[in-house]
């Protein structure tokens, strides 16, 4: 079965998406809350073996879901899932990269496991914005990625940061990461 990722409307409560699934015929398989990634992840299962992964990232404040089958059209009504196109729009029309952040977040979890070369560029933009705030707020969505993504922007990271103690923690882990790949 096709896998889809989405972001979901962020001003739908869960409450109101967890309705909206069970209207659709889902039910709740699973439920797990991960305390050291501060990550929520509920798992809903259809009777034609549609499932659907809604994860709640707390360290991003940033919900996405993950849809193994078919994406018809009742769900994606239920979801109300922002195009990619919008996120790039929105992320690009913001008036500082500070206001961008919650679009580079959502693009982040979107594109987790394959990063187009127009969310590299903004995340290159944001990783050597001259706030400190911007910066490790970028580093954060980045390490939401799928592992090598993430270590793409540490290393990304560790040749431009200029706080020389986060320079040399970005450093470290991207060495131990490799290390630990056996690609040191």
């Amino acid at each position: 079965m096709p896998e889809a990722r989405m972001i979901p409307d962020p001003t739908l409560a869960r409450a109101e998406i967890d309705a909206r699934l069970r209207a659709l015929g889902y039910a709740l398989v699973d439920d797990q809350r991960r305390t050291h990634t501060l990550q929520h992840t509920l798992t809903w299962q259809h009777a034609d073996g549609t499932s659907v992964l809604l994860g709640e990232h707390h360290v991003l404040g940033e919900r996405y879901v993950v849809v193994d089958g078919e994406v018809g059209e009742r769900l994606a009504q239920a979801l109300q899932p922002i195009p990619r196109a919008t996120l790039l729009r929105e992320l690009d029309a913001a008036p500082g990269l500070q206001q961008a952040l919650p679009w580079l977040r959502r693009l982040c979890l979107l594109e987790r496991g394959a990063p187009s070369d127009e969310l590299r560029e903004r995340l290159t933009r944001a990783l050597a914005a001259p706030e400190l705030f911007v910066r490790t707020a970028a580093m954060a969505a980045a390490l939401c990625m799928a592992r090598a993504h993430g270590l793409w922007a540490l290393e990304l990271a560790a040749g431009s940061e200029p706080v020389p103690e986060l320079r040399e923690k970005y450093v470290r882990t991207a060495a131990a990461e490799r290390a630990r790949d056996g690609s040191a």
